[in-house]
């Protein structure tokens, strides 16, 4: 949360003296003791309500599968019958049948030995059968961690054409928690 700081000394709102910054510094504690048991509550009911969630979609979903498998057992038993002239069935709240599925094949995955020694038979390949290989594409993936650059001497940068922005100040208040648990004055002592 960014917060607009008052610029004008008549502006302090209330603060005229350390005592009274360091009564803001506990309520501004308060305030956060508050927003960690307001959180951690809010976190309490979603495990909550995601565990009952979940025992109910697993329920479901355990019924689901059982119907299905009977609805397979059944058209499978039935097949010749049921789909005698189409992969498909149309029944009053649906429809059952076979869907033919795209045709796979396997392939390693990104950033393994396997398919770093695919992309180099391919590599070879093309050059013996270029017309077999042409639309292929192979993506070399090549990128600098950020934060071993930020390792590099300022001569470094300066080669790379990279330089270094200041970090801008930020305002914090840091109030010390175990101080800070019940308030025991109101807010409207401050500046008072």
């Amino acid at each position: 949360m960014q917060v607009t700081p008052l610029r004008h000394k008549g502006e302090q709102g209330g603060i005229h003296s350390t005592a009274d910054l360091d009564r803001v510094v506990k309520l501004i504690g308060l305030c956060d003791v508050r927003l960690q048991q307001v959180n951690t509550n809010l976190k309490l009911e979603i495990d909550k309500l995601k565990t009952e969630a979940l025992a109910q979609a697993q329920e479901a979903e355990k019924e689901r599968k059982m119907l299905l498998a009977l609805a397979q057992t059944y058209v499978e038993a039935n097949r010749d019958e049921l789909l005698k002239t189409a992969k498909s069935l149309k029944l009053n709240f649906g429809r059952v049948g076979y869907r033919k599925l795209k045709d796979k094949f396997d392939h390693p995955k990104k950033a393994t030995p396997e398919m770093e020694a695919l992309v180099k038979q391919i590599e070879e390949l093309s050059k013996e059968h270029p017309e077999d290989f042409e639309a292929l594409p192979i993506i070399v993936e090549r990128h600098v961690q950020k934060t071993a650059m930020a390792a590099l001497s300022d001569k470094a940068f300066e080669l790379l054409g990279l330089e270094w922005r200041q970090g801008d100040d930020e305002f914090f208040v840091e109030p010390d928690k175990a101080k800070v648990q019940v308030p025991d004055e109101p807010r409207a002592a401050i500046g008072g």
